[in-house]
């Protein structure tokens, strides 16, 4: 199994979302950082992807595809992982979901949104929406 590489350039993610999605996308990794950790937003970084990282160790067919996204390929989809909030000390359980584009074709994963579950339950519609069409338009640049 190739190891799985996380893109650590949020500029060059945040690029990529919006020339898929256009201004009105919901998503912005950046912002997402300092509104779960402030303005010491680059201390916990490392925390967030090595749990990232961890989870990507696990085989492929292990991780469950997020839902309402219609045709999801094996070998690019887009999910949903845990991590802990080094912040609050919070469990994977109760701590950070992290919304990753996975390309096992490349071997590379993006993390695309993330938020802290004590208040956000789950993605909206709408992001969802956004998310399907992100999907659509990454597997039809390959």
């Amino acid at each position: 199994m190739a190891i799985m590489k996380l893109i650590d350039d949020d500029e060059a993610v945040q690029d990529l979302i919006d020339q898929a999605l256009g201004d009105s996308s919901p998503f912005n990794i950046i912002r997402d950082y300092e509104n779960i950790f402030g303005k010491n937003h680059i201390n916990f970084k490392p925390n967030i992807r090595r749990d990232i990282m961890t989870d990507l160790e696990k085989p492929q067919n292990s991780h469950i595809k997020l839902q309402g996204i219609e045709i999801q390929q094996i070998d690019v989809s887009i999910t949903k992982i845990r991590a802990k909030n080094p912040r609050t000390k919070a469990s994977k359980r109760d701590g950070i979901r992290c919304i990753v584009l996975l390309d096992w074709i490349r071997n590379e994963a993006m993390l695309i949104h993330m938020y802290d579950k004590k208040k956000k339950h789950d993605l909206t519609k709408t992001e969802v929406k956004y998310l399907s069409q992100l999907h659509k338009l990454y597997v039809q640049s390959m």
